[in-house]
């Protein structure tokens, strides 16, 4: 029992880490996504910020949290609180997003995305007004998607682990041997 309620505790908050930090950045995006699109764009920008949404929900949204980071997140959450370093529980959220505590290769990997997001956010803000905000509207409408994804991924897992039978402790005297099966 105390080993489920470790599981579900670290699992948990890995996955509020995770979920949490993705909700801050769409908050962040949309304010400035809707600040530049409440002061209008052109037909041609209008267009752009359709086709960039729709690109970013499936490269972003679809292709990359639903087959690649939901899934993995997940796991990898549900794996830490199976067991793990005191550490790893601690930094549970970048245990989970494979930033520490995974192969050197999924570590580097890791790393190397973040700073290619950072180095496109550092892009994005220097676009023109418009553009940026189509730009933070896109990101921000792929990053809801992965958030809605994450926390479907995790509830399910969520409810199979917390419905899964706990092992059976027999509660029989191990001086008495089990009972013979009973022949007709």
């Amino acid at each position: 029992m105390q080993d489920r309620f470790r599981s579900m505790i670290v699992s948990s908050w890995a996955m509020l880490g995770v979920v949490l930090l993705l909700v801050e950045s769409v908050v962040r995006l949309a304010r400035v996504a809707l600040a530049g699109i409440s002061e209008g764009l052109r037909p041609h920008e209008w267009a752009a910020l359709v086709a960039c949404s729709l690109v970013m929900g499936y490269v972003e949204g679809y292709r990359a949290f639903s087959r690649s980071f939901g899934p993995r997140v997940v796991e990898r959450a549900f794996e830490l609180g199976r067991g793990g370093s005191t550490l790893h529980a601690l930094l549970a959220p970048a245990y989970a997003m494979s930033l520490i505590g995974d192969t050197r290769r999924r570590i580097m990997q890791s790393w190397l995305l973040a700073l290619g997001i950072v180095t496109l956010i550092v892009l994005v803000r220097n676009l023109p007004p418009a553009w940026r905000a189509i730009a933070d509207a896109s990101v921000a409408l792929s990053l809801s998607w992965g958030i809605v994804v994450i926390c479907s991924l995790w509830a399910t897992r969520l409810r199979r682990e917390l419905t899964a039978r706990a092992p059976h402790v027999s509660t029989r005297s191990p001086s008495r041997p089990p009972p013979s099966p009973a022949r007709s």
